[in-house]
């Protein structure tokens, strides 16, 4: 009985442990996949002095600029996925528990999630074009 006991706790213990592996490789790589977006979106030298510089861009330009960014975002998140999934895990087969079983490594949700949440000028850019532009409210 006790045996039964302790090694449920160890395998749930292992599968949290993946877990946070798991979150830990999403939510860093996201935050590098944000700087990278940022940084190409956001190549202006004068960014500093126009808060806003997609003010001037016409609303075709604002509107494709937008879905290229948010296309990018996809494509990350779906490289990182791919690349996350081949990173092995230390613990894997201890206790019973198997790594490649392990929903929460298919993050492309909560990867587009930390991306989106980090480049605060593409939800700036989609709250201008929907006010200021479509005066959708």
């Amino acid at each position: 009985m006790y045996y039964i006991i302790m090694s449920n706790i160890l395998f749930y213990l292992n599968k949290f442990t993946a877990i946070t592996f798991v979150g830990i490789l999403y939510v860093t790589t996201g935050l590098l996949l944000s700087i990278i977006i940022d940084k190409i979106f956001n190549r202006n030298k004068n960014t500093k002095k126009i808060k806003k510089p997609w003010i001037n861009y016409s609303t075709i330009r604002l509107i494709f600029e937008i879905y290229l960014e948010c296309t990018l975002i996809i494509f990350g998140a779906y490289f990182i996925r791919k690349i996350i999934k081949k990173i092995p895990y230390i613990f894997d087969n201890l206790y019973g528990f198997n790594y490649n079983q392990l929903k929460e490594i298919n993050g492309t949700v909560m990867t587009s999630f930390i991306i989106i949440l980090l480049i605060p000028n593409l939800k700036n850019k989609i709250i201008y074009l929907i006010h200021d532009r479509l005066y959708l409210e």
